[in-house]
């Protein structure tokens, strides 16, 4: 059986995926506008499910590929549903912080003006780990390399922010 990779790229006005095969040739596209330009978690949930159901899917899936916009803050609260605010890339509810993350001042700005809502989080993932989530049920931020982790977030960093390092998945390497 050939494997196959699903790969997923999160834009600003669409969700775009395609099959890939082991040979590298796209056997498989598709394309969902959103309704609206600021979308949302459950608006990228709605997207992935049609994108999902407009492709071919007599594929064999091995690996999944996910890009997205960033840095964007996806909050998912204790109960598993998709947290507000969801702060978008370019939005300016920020605090410093004083490192290099460009998500931690994001969710800084979170604890300290919508305490209640970073209480009832579960944790903070970026969109890519949103997508990994809805497609693996794993929490967890891909990076591809080490150098790119002071952008993330660090056990340090997040520590240093005076932020709860539990609401925080580990990074992996792509």
């Amino acid at each position: 059986m050939d494997s196959h990779v699903l790969c997923i790229d999160i834009g600003t006005s669409s969700l775009k995926g395609a099959v890939i095969s082991s040979e590298g040739k796209p056997v498989s596209f598709g394309r969902i506008f959103y309704s609206n330009i600021k979308t949302d978690g459950a608006v990228w949930q709605k997207a992935l499910k049609e994108l999902i159901s407009s492709m071919d899917s007599t594929f064999f899936i091995s690996a999944i590929a996910v890009s997205g916009n960033g840095p964007t803050v996806v909050p998912i609260m204790r109960d598993g549903s998709i947290g507000i605010p969801h702060l978008w890339y370019e939005s300016r509810e920020t605090v410093p912080v004083g490192c290099r993350s460009l998500y931690l001042p994001k969710i800084r700005w979170i604890y300290e003006n919508k305490r209640k809502e970073y209480e009832n989080t579960g944790c903070f993932l970026t969109v890519d780990g949103f997508f990994n989530r809805l497609l693996t049920g794993e929490n967890s931020v891909s990076v591809v390399s080490d150098r790119f982790v002071p952008f993330f977030w660090s056990k340090k960093d997040i520590t240093a922010a005076g932020l709860d390092p539990e609401l925080f998945p580990q990074t992996v390497k792509t």
